[in-house]
C-alpha cells in the first residue's frame, strides 16, 4: 500500500513539473510574438505587471488575464502584429475578438501577401533565366560548338546500408558519389569513393574533372561548366588555378566558362541521374560492401545509355 502511495505522489509531482514547464514555454512563446508588435499598437495603453514576470497592456489594471491562448507567428517575412490584451467599452478584447481579426485583415495579411507574391515572382524569373541559359548551351553542345558539363555530388550513401534502427544510429562509413553529365552526348560518368580515401573537397573535384577530360575525347576548344557554388568544392581558388592550368599550360581549351546558378535554382541534369540511383536504393534491403553500390549504379539507368561508373583511385 505504501509503494502505491509513493508511486502516486511521484507521478503527481512529475505531472506538476510538466504543467509548470508547459506554462512557462507557452508564456515565453506568446511574449516573443508580443515583442514584435510595433509601438503604434500600444498607443494610449499602459503596461501593467501582474506579478514579477507577467505583464499586460490595457487602459486599466485587469484583475486577471488568461495566457492559455495558443498563438503562432504570422506566416509573413515581417510579422507586424501579434496578440494584445486591452479593454474597450468595459469589455475585454483579446486575440479571439473581432478587433484582432480586423487588424490582421487590414494590416498584416495584405503586407504578407504582397511580399510573398513579389518574392515568388522574383524566384520564378531567376529560375526561368537559368533554364533558358542552360537550354542555349545544351543546343550548342549538341551541335558540337562547345563542350558543356554539369558537376555535382549526390547525397552520401551509408556503408553498411541497413534500414534497421541499430545500423541507423551506429557510426557508418560514408560512400561518396560524384557525377559529371555531358549535355551534348547525354552521357553520365559516376565517380565513387568512400571517406577513408578522400574528402569532398576541391582537390578531389579537380582530380575527377581532369581524369574525365583525359579519358574522353573532347573535340571542342570551348568548355562550359555548370555546378552549384559550394565554396569547399567548386567555387574556390583551387578550381580557378586548375582551369587556368587547362587553358594556359596544357592548352586543351581556348576558353572555359564556369556558371554558378543562384542558390535555389541549381536543378542540374545530375539531379535526374541521382534520382534514378535513389529509386534503385529504395528496393535494396541491405548493402554491405562498396561493390554493391557500384552494381546498383551501373543498373540505375538504361536509356539513353548506361552510367559509366569509375573509381577515384
Amino acid at each position: 500500500m505504501k509503494k502505491k502511495q509513493v508511486k502516486f505522489s511521484r507521478k503527481t509531482e512529475n505531472q506538476a513539473r510538466v504543467d509548470q514547464n508547459q506554462a512557462k514555454l507557452q508564456h515565453t512563446s506568446v511574449m516573443r510574438v508580443i515583442e514584435k508588435i510595433p509601438n503604434e499598437i500600444y498607443a494610449g495603453l499602459d503596461k501593467f505587471y501582474l506579478d514579477g514576470e507577467h505583464s499586460v497592456y490595457g487602459k486599466s489594471n485587469p484583475t486577471s488575464v488568461a495566457l492559455s491562448v495558443s498563438v503562432t507567428e504570422l506566416s509573413t517575412t515581417n510579422p507586424n502584429a501579434g496578440p494584445y490584451f486591452f479593454e474597450e467599452d468595459e469589455r475585454k478584447v483579446t486575440v479571439t475578438g473581432q478587433r484582432y481579426f480586423d487588424m490582421l485583415r487590414d494590416f498584416a495579411i495584405p503586407k504578407g501577401l504582397t511580399t510573398l507574391t513579389a518574392e515568388k515572382e522574383l524566384h520564378l524569373r531567376k529560375a526561368d533565366a537559368f533554364f533558358d541559359l542552360k537550354r542555349r548551351y545544351k543546343a550548342k553542345a549538341e551541335t558540337g560548338e562547345i563542350e558543356c558539363l554539369t558537376l555535382d555530388f549526390m547525397q552520401n550513401l551509408p556503408l553498411p546500408y541497413d534500414p534497421s534502427n541499430l545500423a541507423f544510429y551506429a557510426r557508418q562509413l560514408w560512400y561518396y558519389v560524384f557525377g559529371i553529365h555531358n549535355l551534348g552526348s547525354k552521357e553520365a560518368t559516376i565517380y565513387t569513393y568512400h571517406e577513408g580515401i578522400a574528402k569532398k573537397e576541391s582537390n578531389v573535384v579537380t582530380s575527377m574533372l581532369l581524369q574525365y577530360i583525359i579519358n574522353h575525347e573532347i573535340a571542342s576548344r570551348r568548355l562550359v561548366l555548370i555546378s552549384d557554388d559550394c565554396p569547399g568544392q567548386n567555387k574556390n581558388h583551387v578550381m580557378v588555378y586548375f582551369l587556368y592550368f587547362l587553358v594556359h599550360v596544357l592548352k586543351l581549351f581556348d576558353s572555359i566558362l564556369y556558371i554558378f546558378p543562384v542558390r535555389g535554382h541549381s536543378c542540374l541534369s545530375n539531379d535526374q541521374d541521382f534520382s534514378l540511383i535513389e529509386k534503385k536504393k529504395r528496393r535494396m534491403e541491405r548493402v554491405e560492401v562498396p561493390e554493391e553500390w557500384d552494381k546498383l549504379t551501373l543498373k540505375a539507368r538504361e536509356k539513353p545509355s548506361l552510367f559509366d561508373p569509375r573509381k577515384l583511385f
